[in-house]
C-alpha cells in the first residue's frame, strides 16, 4: 500500500467515527513500515487502544512510529513526521538503509543542462582517518585558486579541526573576528543560528596569504568554551524542525557574501558522525570519497556509495533534486610499481561493484559508469606525509590535478559566452562551408604525405593527437573556424597546429565537437570518438574517423535548422547518431578484408554477449589468433596455463554484431 492510500484510508476511518481528520501525517520509515501521526481533538476522551481501533481499522501494515494525539498532547510529544511531501532526512541511519533498497532512477546535477551555476559544493569524506582527506582538500583548493577561481574551504571536522594548521594559520591570531569580540568559526555560527540569532558569515572568513580569492572558514578555536558549544550541534534535530542552522550557513556562504564563490569545499568528519551525514547527503553537489583499498574500507565505503546514489540534494535556482556526483580518491598508495598496479586494480573493481546499480538504473551506456573516469590515485610521498602543512609547490599540487579537473568540469566556462556569441553569428555559414566528403577534404588540406586511406591506415592511442592535429589543421582552412580557434585557443602563441601543445588541441577539439555532461560524468567527445572507433588493439581506421565527421556534419545541418546549438560546431548528439552507420561499415570491412574471420563473426553473433568465454567459441586456436591480430577480440582473462579464457569485443564491432554487455563478477 502506498502513502497516499494509507492517508486516505486513515482519514476515511476517522470520518466514519465522526472525527474531523484534519491532521493526518504518514511517512515511510527508511528501514521498514510506516511512521504515522494523527492529531485529533476528538481523541480527548479516548484511550490509546480506542484511538488505534478507529484509525487503523482495515489496515495490516508495519507501524514503526505511531502517535495518535490530541492538540494538547502534541505540544510535548517531540518531533513528529511531517505533514507535507514525502520526508527526506539526509542522516546516516536513513541513508544507509536506503542504500540497501533498489535504486529507482537517478539523476545528477548538470545532467539536464550541463554546467552548474556557482558555487559548486564539494564534500571531502573518508570513513577512516589517515588517508590524506584534509590534505587533498587543501591541495585542491590551492590549485583551484591558482587558476583564478574563488574558493572557500569550510572545516566541518568539528571534533578534530585541522585545516588551520594545513594552511599554516596561527589559531590564536584568528580566534576572534575583526571586531575583536565575536568568536570566529563554524561552531559559533551554527549555535547563533540555532538560537534564532543573525551573523555576518563573511566576517568569519580568513583570507589565505598569497592567494587573492582563497578563504577558510575555520571550525573555531578549540578550548573549553568550544567543547561546550559542540553539545549544541544537533543535526538530527535540525532536519526535523523548521529552522536549520546548517542550511542557513550554506545559504549565506552561497549567496550572502559580497562575492559569489565558485567552489565551496567542505572537510567532513570521519566515521558516522552526526555532522558528516547531512554534508554528504543533503548539501553536496559532489562528494569525494577518500579511502585506502584495505578490506576494512570495502563494505562501509560501498554502503556509503550506494546511499549517496539515493541521496536527493536540492540546489538553489534549480528544479528537482539530484544525487551528489560521486568521485573517489584512493590514497596513499605504496611507492612500489607492482603494488600500485594491484591496489589500483582492486580499487577500480570495488568502485565498479559499488556503482553497479547506478549503471542498471541510469539506462545509460555502460561506458558512462567506468570507474577509472571517477577515480584519482595519490601515491605516498614522505615530504607530504611528514609535513605540518600543504606547500604551494606545483609538484605537490599536481597530485590533485584530477580533482581540480572534476570541479572545473562543472563550472561555467569563462570563454563559453564568447564562443556562443560567435557561433550564433557564424555557425550556419561554417556548417555550409564544411565539406560533405571529409576524406576528399582531408586529402586536399591535411598535407599528409601518404594519401592512402583504407584498411591499412590505422592509428593508435600514441598517435591520437597527431591525427587530431591533422584534423584541426584541415578544418582550420575554413576561415571562420580559424578565427574562432585564434580567439579561444590562446593563440598569442605563434606557430602552426603542429606546434600546439596537447591542451590547446583539446580546446580546439572541444570547439569542434563539444562535450556532454551525463550520468555525473563529462564525456569529452574526442575521447568518446577514440573509444567508440578503436578496435580491440586500440587502433582506429582513419577513414572511419572521416566517415564519422561526414555523417555528423549532415545531421548537424539538419538539427541546427530545427534546434539551434551554439556550444560547439558539431553537437555530441550528431556524432552519436552517425556512429552506428560507421560501426556497421567497419564490420563490413572486416568481413571483406578478413573473410577467414566469417565463422568467428557468426559465432560471436549467435553467442550474443560480451565478454565471451573461450569455451563458448568452437574455433581453432589459429582462428582465435587471427581474430586477436585483426582487433576483433581482446583477451581479458587467462586460464592457469596462460591461455586466453575470456574475450571482450570492442564497441565498433559489438554494436553491429548485436551483442549485449554482461557484468563480470
Amino acid at each position: 500500500m502506498n502513502r497516499e492510500t494509507l492517508i486516505a484510508t486513515i482519514k476515511s476511518n476517522l470520518q466514519a467515527a465522526g472525527l474531523a481528520a484534519d491532521d493526518v501525517r504518514v511517512q515511510p520509515d527508511p528501514f521498514q513500515g510506516w511512521r504515522v501521526a494523527v492529531i485529533e481533538e476528538g481523541f480527548q476522551d479516548k484511550s490509546q487502544e480506542e484511538r488505534k481501533e478507529i484509525c487503523l481499522r482495515g489496515l495490516d501494515e508495519s507501524w514503526q512510529w505511531l502517535d495518535l494525539l490530541t492538540p494538547e498532547e502534541k505540544e510535548w510529544a517531540g518531533p513528529l513526521p511531517s505533514a507535507g511531501e514525502e520526508e527526506y532526512l539526509p542522516l546516516w541511519p536513513e541513508m544507509l538503509a536506503k542504500g540497501e533498497q533498489p535504486l529507482d532512477g537517478i539523476s545528477f546535477p548538470g545532467d539536464d543542462d550541463g554546467e552548474l551555476s556557482p558555487p559548486l559544493v564539494v564534500t571531502f569524506y573518508s570513513l577512516r582517518g589517515g588517508v590524506g582527506r584534509s590534505t587533498a582538500l587543501v591541495g585542491t583548493a590551492k590549485a583551484l585558486a591558482a587558476r583564478g577561481h574563488k574558493v572557500i574551504c569550510v572545516d566541518m571536522d568539528l571534533e578534530a579541526p585541522g585545516l588551520l594548521s594545513l594552511f599554516r594559520l596561527p589559531a590564536e591570531k584568528i580566534r576572534k573576528c575583526a571586531d575583536g569580540q565575536t568568536e570566529r568559526g563554524v561552531v559559533p555560527l551554527l549555535v547563533t543560528f540555532d538560537s534564532g540569532g543573525q551573523a555576518e558569515v563573511e566576517h568569519h572568513l580568513v583570507q589565505i596569504k598569497g592567494y587573492r580569492d582563497l578563504y577558510l572558514l575555520p571550525a573555531g578555536y578549540p578550548d573549553a568554551r568550544y567543547a561546550r558549544l559542540l553539545r549544541h550541534i544537533l543535526p538530527d534535530e535540525w532536519y526535523r524542525q523548521e529552522r536549520n542552522p546548517m542550511l542557513q550557513l550554506l545559504a549565506q556562504l552561497s549567496s550572502g557574501l559580497s562575492f559569489v564563490p565558485d567552489v565551496i569545499l567542505l572537510d567532513a568528519r570521519t566515521g558516522l558522525s552526526e555532522i558528516s551525514g547531512p554534508l554528504l547527503f543533503g548539501l553536496s553537489d559532489m562528494a569525494v570519497l577518500v579511502f585506502y583499498p584495505h578490506p576494512q574500507a570495502k563494505q562501509g565505503t560501498g554502503l556509503l556509495t550506494r546511499g549517496l546514489l539515493r541521496a536527493r540534494v536540492k540546489r538553489e535556482k534549480r528544479s528537482g533534486k539530484h544525487a551528489p556526483i560521486p568521485r573517489f580518491l584512493v590514497s596513499p598508495l605504496p611507492n612500489y610499481p607492482l603494488a600500485q598496479q594491484d591496489y589500483q586494480k582492486k580499487s577500480l573493481q570495488w568502485i565498479g561493484e559499488w556503482m553497479q546499480d547506478f549503471r542498471h538504473a541510469s539506462g545509460l551506456d555502460g561506458e558512462t559508469g567506468r570507474a577509472e573516469l571517477m577515480t584519482c590515485f595519490v601515491n605516498y610521498q614522505e615530504n607530504i606525509a611528514t609535513s605540518d602543512y600543504v606547500a604551494d609547490e606545483r609538484r605537490q599540487l599536481d597530485n590533485y590535478e584530477s580533482l581540480v579537473t572534476w570541479v572545473e568540469d562543472w563550472l561555467p566556462s569563462k570563454q563559453l559566452g564568447a564562443v556562443e556569441e560567435y557561433l550564433r553569428r557564424h555557425k550556419d555559414e561554417m556548417l555550409q562551408q564544411l565539406p560533405d566528403d571529409w576524406e576528399e577534404f582531408f586529402l586536399e588540406n591535411s598535407e599528409v604525405n601518404d594519401p592512402s586511406f583504407g584498411i591499412e591506415t590505422f592509428f593508435s592511442d600514441e598517435e591520437e593527437y597527431f591525427w587530431f592535429r591533422v584534423l584541426l589543421r584541415a578544418t582550420s582552412r575554413n576561415e571562420l573556424f580559424a578565427n574562432l580557434i585564434k580567439a579561444q585557443v590562446y593563440l598569442s602563441q605563434p606557430g602552426s597546429v603542429e606546434e600546439w601543445p596537447q591542451e590547446t588541441i583539446k580546446v580546439g577539439l572541444k570547439l569542434l565537437v563539444g562535450e556532454e555532461r551525463t550520468g555525473g560524468l563529462v564525456v569529452r567527445m574526442h575521447q568518446w570518438m577514440f573509444d567508440q572507433l578503436a578496435n580491440a588493439n586500440g587502433r582506429i581506421l582513419v577513414n572511419c574517423l572521416l566517415q564519422l565527421f561526414s555523417l555528423a556534419i549532415i545531421r548537424e545541418r539538419e538539427k541546427q535548422a530545427n534546434e539551434p546549438h551554439f556550444k560547439s560546431i558539431i553537437r555530441p548528439q550528431s556524432l552519436y547518431e552517425a556512429w552506428p552507420d560507421v560501426a556497421k561499415d567497419s564490420l563490413n570491412i572486416i568481413r571483406e578484408y578478413f573473410p577467414h574471420l566469417g565463422e568467428c563473426l557468426d559465432q560471436l553473433h549467435q553467442n550474443g554477449k560480451t565478454p565471451v568465454e573461450r569455451s563458448a567459441l568452437s574455433l581453432s586456436d589459429n582462428d582465435i589468433t587471427h581474430a586477436l591480430h585483426a582487433g576483433l577480440l581482446k583477451t581479458i582473462a587467462e586460464d592457469d596455463e596462460g591461455e586466453p579464457s575470456l574475450f571482450s569485443i570492442p564497441e565498433i564491432y559489438r554494436y553491429p554484431l548485436g551483442l549485449q554487455r554482461v557484468d563480470i563478477r
